[in-house]
């Protein structure tokens, strides 16, 4: 994508433009978007993904924040490099059973000892497909998956737009370097796209 496209459409999808839905337009506003006024954790999320590697600082700070909003039952991350997914995730929501697995085998032993799946985070695997099939069987209302690198190449972009239209999918956001999906059945489907780096 060019300079020019890319700042184009980042200036038409990153300021909550075209949202209808209040719930949506309040996630997108109060919790993909930077706060004014940082966080407590902040400073020790900064120095953890500088650390750990795996994901920028900014993406961190949002993973916490995604986390702080859903208040999860539990939290799994799947191929989680550096461990700073799981840590960013369990900084916005402690107490709540959570655990980093790298195998399909592993997501599924965890899922059996849960009612449903709380916050689950899929890092860059090969085993996406596999990872999504599953969980989609074990999410309800309350669910929400994060998908990273929905954009890294074409074979995953088609799979993205087929998961946008699974029936279990509620409400599903695209932020470039992520894919967000909800399963609240109270709202009507749909999808957004958004820019956030």
């Amino acid at each position: 994508m060019s300079f020019v496209k890319e700042w184009i459409y980042r200036l038409r999808h990153n300021r909550g433009f075209g949202v209808q839905s209040p719930v949506a337009f309040h996630f997108v506003m109060h919790v993909l978007r930077e706060y004014k006024h940082p966080y407590y954790c902040y400073p020790a999320l900064n120095k953890m993904a500088r650390e750990a590697g795996g994901y920028p600082a900014a993406h961190c700070r949002r993973l916490f924040r995604i986390c702080n909003y859903a208040r999860p039952r539990n939290i799994v991350a799947f191929a989680d490099t550096g461990g700073s997914a799981l840590a960013a995730l369990s900084a916005g929501y402690s107490g709540v059973p959570r655990c980093s697995v790298g195998s399909v085998g592993e997501l599924v032993k965890f899922l059996d000892s849960v009612d449903a799946v709380g916050l689950l985070h899929i890092g860059r695997t090969p085993h996406y497909e596999q990872v999504l099939h599953r969980a989609l069987a074990n999410v309800d209302n309350r669910s929400v998956i994060i998908v990273e690198g929905i954009h890294r190449d074409k074979k995953i972009v088609r799979w993205w737009k087929s998961v946008v239209a699974h029936p279990r999918v509620v409400i599903s956001m695209d932020i470039y370097s992520a894919g967000i999906l909800f399963f609240d059945t109270e709202y009507k489907k749909q999808h957004y796209t958004f820019w956030f780096k």
